[in-house]
């Protein structure tokens, strides 16, 4: 009997301050919504959401379950809990084909103290029994170079307004690919980027460096906007020394990367340069703001950063890089420990040159070269050096051109 007693006063206490916790009532209720769900039209094109149907968890200190009150509207398009022009709660909201895709939401929740609180719910609208007929916003555009060779591992970025991500709902291919090929835009505002940022030295070499100087020298200017683009190496939208600079620790493994360029820019296709000569007289649109249209067809013209004469490899079936090799050579003198000898390099046949790279293998434990002295022509051209060192070999890089 004593412990039947207990309950009871514990009870008694019990809803003694649950009343005094609800009156007043100042805290909102609790709401979870769920995410990531998506939801085919149907006839004649039309899908309806349910704010009930967006609520994962729901709870409130004072007013039971069921009493709760929901409410949904789009992200963004009002303030307080939604209500219809009456001012009932607005428990639903109708979509039609115009807002396939991606869609954000607020689910309300309300107690009956007039506490409110909400969260933000995404769902996606799909097409599954084609009532819709989407053919017509699909996109089409590739990314090839100056010389019409596709590139191959082109990354295809979107920026949506308002900014949300595609969705595995959403049939579209894999981002990365040369070509947008019936790729899924929607209606809305959307900004289209190509990228690729991979494998920096591909088409890059002391001839690039060559011309480079010759261009700004005015010996020999570069014959396209989308060279001179490319000889820009630090992105100051100039070329000038500091490019062959940068391009020149990239060749030297200084750099395995260039500090202020992705690998590969990209331009409008459709973009007429008003200064072929000079590209960085006005702004080079290298994305494509799209608004909706019937139908989307724009290509862009990718062009490697560093290769100002067109031999970097754009895809698998691109054409290998066509470059003439030179024997070196040099006698094997056996030398004493501590002993220091002039070990002559040369050509094995005469040749015309206007550029050099080479690397020299050592063993960096038994052998330090301590200098590289340039007789007869070669005294004039610009020579840097730099030691690659692991445990038991070195490489000697050098160029000059």
């Amino acid at each position: 009997m004593k412990k039947i007693a207990t309950l009871i006063l514990f009870a008694f206490f019990t809803h003694f301050q649950l009343t005094a916790q609800c009156n007043p009532d100042i805290e909102p209720p609790v709401v979870a919504a769920l995410n990531d769900l998506c939801i085919n039209f149907i006839s004649p094109g039309k899908a309806t959401i349910h704010a009930s149907d967006l609520i994962s968890f729901s709870s409130d200190n004072c007013t039971a379950k069921n009493d709760l009150v929901y409410a949904i509207r789009r992200l963004g398009s009002g303030t307080g809990f939604p209500t219809d022009t009456a001012g009932n709660p607005q428990t639903q909201i109708t979509y039609d084909c115009f807002n396939y895709g991606v869609q954000q939401l607020e689910v309300w929740v309300r107690d009956e103290a007039g506490n409110a609180s909400w969260d933000s719910s995404l769902i996606v609208l799909i097409d599954k029994f084609d009532f819709c007929h989407l053919d017509p916003i699909w996109g089409n555009g590739c990314a090839k170079t100056e010389f019409n060779e596709l590139i191959t591992e082109t990354t295809w970025n979107f920026d949506l307004e308002p900014p949300v991500d595609f969705h595995p709902c959403l049939p579209h291919p894999p981002y990365t690919s040369p070509c947008l090929q019936q790729m899924f835009i929607g209606k809305t505002a959307t900004t289209i980027r190509p990228s690729l940022n991979k494998d920096p030295l591909n088409g890059v070499s002391t001839f690039d460096l060559v011309l480079i100087n010759k261009h700004i020298l005015g010996v020999e200017p570069l014959s396209s906007p989308y060279k001179i683009l490319a000889a820009d190496a630090n992105n100051s939208k100039s070329v000038s020394i500091s490019d062959v600079v940068e391009l020149r620790k990239l060749l030297l493994g200084i750099y395995t990367d260039l500090p202020q360029r992705e690998s590969w820019g990209f331009v409008l296709k459709s973009f007429q340069f008003p200064d072929p000569a000079n590209p960085f007289a006005t702004p080079v649109p290298g994305t494509l703001e799209y608004v909706y249209q019937p139908n989307l067809n724009e290509n862009f013209i990718g062009y490697k950063v560093g290769d100002v004469n067109g031999n970097a490899v754009a895809n698998a079936q691109a054409p290998a890089e066509e470059r003439s090799t030179t024997s070196l050579r040099l006698p094997d003198p056996m030398l004493l420990p501590g002993q220091t000898a002039q070990i002559p390099l040369y050509f094995s046949e005469s040749a015309e040159l206007l550029g050099l790279q080479f690397a020299l293998e050592f063993d960096p434990l038994a052998l330090e070269i301590s200098g590289l002295e340039l007789r007869g022509r070669l005294i004039t051209c610009v020579m840097r050096r730099f030691f690659y060192r692991q445990t038991k070999i070195a490489f000697g890089k050098r160029f000059w051109f």
